[in-house]
């Protein structure tokens, strides 16, 4: 989609600020980078260059959580620079050799169990990681997705005003919730899925957007219905987070 058809669907108005974009630079992808490297890219123009460099710390905040650095750094995923991460969290990968050595105290380690297939080890979020700015990450992903499944002109709608407010200027403290999945993979996931569960729903109260990052599937609601919880606890599995 180029920078015409983006004029003739916002009117190159960024879905975010909602402020002139037809002299954007850079495109905005559908999911960040530090995820993994790929093309999905929303049009020139749908997200402005000041929101795209606001965004880098949404950014970290997303691959900070305990279930998603660790697998970018076990598969050595490449980041902006197409390289693995030298460090993630605990983690640290030597860039010649690719071994990979823990560096954690006592306090970060929460579990270590040696059976037959190996020693399995759980850590703590990092101490940058910081879960207010997670959850912003969590919406501002679905709304990226929305936008690129749909059309940059759908989530210009005033029904998505809350959530672009919440991504970009949220009042101080203000946490959306989540619902979080961990799912028994059968393959190994090197890049991340995405799909729209409102289309697929139409019973959900909300517009339902899952997430699935790594081992875990992760839901939020950009319409903020507030019924996201009740709505996981029928539909999806016992043991599914709440927060």
């Amino acid at each position: 989609m180029g920078t015409s058809s983006v004029v003739s669907e916002t009117g190159s108005v960024c879905i975010y600020c909602r402020q002139h974009s037809a002299d954007t630079k850079g495109q905005e992808h559908v999911y960040p980078e530090a995820l993994g490297k790929h093309d999905l890219k929303l049009p020139l123009g749908a997200v402005c260059d000041a929101c795209n460099a606001y965004f880098s710390d949404l950014d970290s905040a997303l691959i900070a959580h305990n279930h998603i650095w660790p697998v970018i750094q076990l598969l050595g995923l490449p980041g902006k620079q197409g390289k693995p991460r030298r460090k993630l969290g605990s983690m640290h990968r030597s860039p010649d050799s690719g071994i990979i050595s823990l560096q954690a105290n006592q306090r970060q380690i929460t579990k270590i169990q040696f059976d037959s297939k190996g020693v399995h080890v759980e850590v703590k979020d990092p101490p940058e990681f910081n879960d207010l700015k997670f959850r912003r990450a969590l919406h501002r992903l679905a709304f990226n997705v929305v936008a690129y499944e749909k059309s940059p002109a759908h989530v210009l709608q005033e029904c998505f005003d809350p959530v672009r407010k919440y991504i970009r200027s949220p009042r101080r403290g203000e946490a959306w919730p989540y619902a979080q999945v961990i799912v028994k993979r059968t393959t190994k996931r090197s890049e991340l899925e995405n799909r729209l569960l409102f289309s697929m729903m139409p019973d959900a109260p909300g517009m339902y957007v899952r997430l699935s990052i790594f081992v875990d599937d992760f839901y939020v609601d950009l319409l903020a219905t507030g019924k996201l919880h009740e709505w996981a606890r029928a539909n999806l599995p016992d043991g599914t987070g709440l927060l």
